[in-house]
């Protein structure tokens, strides 16, 4: 009875009420910060989250809007818009660091390339049986994502304190992606459902305080 009754209480983790709720809170505590202590890292921030909000509620076909507008391509437009909010996040943390590019890797940005390495391939493996389009664009969104993860470790390493909340949330959002491929292309339960709802609003949460 107790395992069944902690079991029903993580359900929620699957109502489209809740992720609305835990999105739009987001938003809230990203513009707020940006209003309390403005900064122009936490203004790219703020559009970000604002960006990556938009895209949860047309991934989750909020009240069945986004499928009336977009038809069939809903996962793709949610999926593109969070490839635009990787690079506002790179560009956000370039200006944290004080510079425009990255061209120069410190220890931390190598372990991050070393991250991606790892990670890509098996990205692969897991959509081995998806079209060419589809592959392509799951690479591009995780090239945006490996140039980011490296930006925000490079400053992690850099500049300490804070922005090492932020490393640990990009991980915590590359990992919730990962499970949202699975969900995709090889199982497909409320388990892997749940778990995206864990790491995604954790990984966000951390990104914003470690602006």
């Amino acid at each position: 009875m107790e395992k069944r009754a902690k079991r029903e209480a993580l359900d929620i983790l699957l109502s489209n009420n809740f992720k609305s709720t835990v999105t739009v809170l987001l938003s809230v505590i990203a513009i707020v910060r940006y209003i309390v202590f403005p900064s122009l890292p936490r203004e790219i921030c703020m559009y970000a989250i604002l960006l990556s909000t938009l895209a949860d509620l047309i991934l989750m076909n909020y009240r069945g809007i986004p499928k009336l507008v977009f038809k069939k391509a809903n996962f793709g437009i949610g999926a593109f818009l969070f490839g635009i909010v990787q690079i506002l996040y790179h560009i956000c943390f370039l200006r944290v660091m004080g510079i425009s590019a990255l061209v120069t890797l410190n220890h931390a940005g190598y372990v991050a390339l070393f991250i991606g390495v790892l990670v890509i391939p098996s990205l692969l493996f897991i959509m081995s049986e998806k079209n060419h389009i589809y592959i392509i664009g799951v690479l591009i969104y995780s090239i945006c994502l490996l140039f980011n993860m490296m930006t925000i470790f490079n400053a992690a390493y850099m500049l300490g304190n804070r922005h090492i909340f932020a490393a640990i949330g990009i991980v915590l959002f590359m990992i919730s992606d990962i499970f949202i491929l699975i969900r995709e292309n090889m199982k497909d339960n409320t388990f892997i459902r749940k778990l995206i709802w864990v790491f995604y609003p954790l990984g966000q949460i951390m990104i914003i305080l470690g602006v």
